[in-house]
């Protein structure tokens, strides 16, 4: 949920770049939370900046962030006197937040869980919400547990949510091949659910909104966007970066045995890593990483997701 919500709040913010969204059919059939709500609830720290220590825990609560002894999950986080660490939802690593004693923030490191090793630092960092569940500042109490999320809390939140459709606006979209085979699959899985909980409801009891795009609803989404083929000259499962010993490494050579095969690479991201690498990228392939304003704009497509 934490990844989903940071994805629509960096998708939401103004660009001069091109953007471009990767995503899958069963998180394009799920509704999302209204889009004032998604771009509003961040919480953003700066080395040499104050810390408001009471508003800071009331957004980590309020939203979804669950206290543990070690942070090693995203949605994590753990309170010490002048250390605190937390796992925001859409990073792939921890980050430390160490204060001041005149309550100032003097670093902000990402760490390996495992080793608890300062892996980067950074100057600034957004914290984005660890669930899609969350509830109005006036609304919320800290001192009782938090609803577990589920359907009918989302809906109870916000009533008939909007779709991924709605919030990406007026973009190009392309489907993988076999997409209508397995939204078919989904569509049966939503009405099995929907029949199911209508019996345990009682016979005659409709729900006015539902968290899934059924058929109807899907068609209708859908029927607004302009559509184009993605034609990949060859699939085949590719390397785990994440898994390599030196993942940029890995990267890296992946990129360079690519290019000997005459392929295009494409991969998106932000921040100082991704600079870095990048940047790391142009001076061992001897080759300029330039943007794209859309998958037409580039032939012959390796995917690559990291």
């Amino acid at each position: 949920m934490g990844r989903r919500m940071d994805a629509m709040r960096i998708w939401s913010q103004p660009s001069k770049s091109p953007k471009l969204l990767i995503t899958s059919l069963d998180a394009l059939l799920q509704r999302i939370p209204p889009a004032p709500l998604i771009q509003n609830n961040s919480f953003e720290l700066a080395v040499g900046g104050a810390f408001d220590r009471q508003s800071f825990e009331r957004f980590v609560r309020r939203t979804g962030y669950i206290e543990e002894g070690i942070v090693d999950e995203p949605g994590e986080l753990a309170f010490r006197d002048d250390v605190i660490d937390i796992f925001p939802a859409g990073a792939s690593k921890p980050m430390r937040i160490v204060l001041i004693e005149d309550l100032k923030v003097a670093e902000l490191r990402t760490y390996d869980p495992t080793t608890q090793r300062t892996t980067s630092t950074v100057d600034v960092m957004v914290v984005g919400p660890a669930s899609e569940a969350i509830a109005e500042d006036g609304e919320f109490d800290d001192q009782k547990p938090q609803p577990e999320v589920s359907e009918q809390r989302l809906i109870q939140l916000y009533g008939n949510m909007p779709t991924v459709f709605d919030m990406v606006g007026d973009i190009e979209v392309a489907f993988e091949g076999g997409a209508e085979e397995r939204l078919s699959s989904y569509f049966d899985i939503i009405e099995d659910g929907r029949q199911a909980r209508q019996h345990f409801d009682g016979e005659l009891v409709e729900r006015a909104h539902s968290l899934y795009l059924g058929r109807f609803a899907w068609a209708a989404a859908v029927e607004r966007i302009v559509g184009f083929d993605l034609v990949l000259q060859e699939t085949r499962a590719l390397p785990k970066f994440s898994d390599d010993l030196n993942p940029r490494r890995a990267f890296i050579d992946y990129v360079k045995s690519e290019k000997r095969a005459g392929r295009t690479v494409a991969f998106a991201g932000g921040g100082q890593l991704f600079d870095g690498l990048k940047r790391r990228l142009e001076r061992e392939t001897e080759t300029d990483c330039r943007p794209i304003s859309g998958w037409k704009n580039a032939t012959q497509l390796s995917p690559v997701r990291f």
